[in-house]
Order: structure tokens, then C-alpha cells, then sequence
């Protein structure tokens, strides 16, 4: 199931940036919520109810010369979810929607 991050999300989310990326809890918090933001967060979640999530990306709006697009930032799959083209889907799937939003350009950062 692919949806936005809500508060509720913070500590699952707080412990998966960790998993991937290293550093302390404090900065994971303070990426996710001063960074993107959690409203700029998109999850995908197993099917089980309550599972952490399988993949999240950073989707934050921008603009440059009058242009909107989105900044992609922190993507990240949790180990066992890698090689099933998970990151593909969901990027390809945020690409379709933004632009059918008006996005002319899209940035990948890590």
C-alpha cells in the first residue's frame, strides 16, 4: 500500500532512516521533520498491519524559474524489499502523478 507519512508513522520512520542511512535518531527526527517534512513522505507498506514500511521516498515540492517540480530525497528500501523493483515503481508511479499535477522537472537527491 503506498500512502503519505503521518505523525504516527515518526518512530517506525525515525528507526528505518537509522537502519539505512546510519546516524543518530535525533537527526533521522529532524530530517523528517524539518528536511522533507512528513507531509513530503511517501511510504510503502507490507500488506500486515502494523509492519514497518518497506520503502519511503521524499517527494518535495520546488520551484526554479518559475517552473514546479519535485526534489526526490531519501529514498530508501529496507534490505529484505531490495531487487523487486520496488524503487522503480514508486518513483516511476510519483512521476506520472506530479506531472498530471503540473511538474515539468523532477531531482534526485540522496
Amino acid at each position: 500500500m503506498l500512502r503519505k507519512a503521518t505523525p504516527q508513522d515518526m518512530d517506525a520512520l525515525v528507526r528505518f532512516r537509522c537502519d539505512v542511512f546510519g546516524g543518530s535518531p535525533e537527526a533521522a527526527a529532524g530530517w523528517l521533520q524539518h528536511i522533507a517534512g512528513l507531509d513530503n513522505i511517501l511510504l510503502v507498506l507490507p500488506e500486515e498491519d502494523g509492519a514497518d514500511p518497506a520503502a519511503m521516498l521524499g517527494a518535495l515540492p520546488v520551484e526554479c524559474l518559475g517552473r514546479q517540480g519535485v526534489l526526490f530525497s531519501g529514498m530508501a528500501t529496507r534490505p529484505d524489499w531490495q531487487g523487486r523493483g520496488l524503487m522503480a515503481k514508486l518513483i516511476d508511479g510519483c512521476l506520472r502523478a506530479y506531472a498530471a499535477d503540473g511538474c515539468e522537472f523532477a531531482v534526485t537527491a540522496q
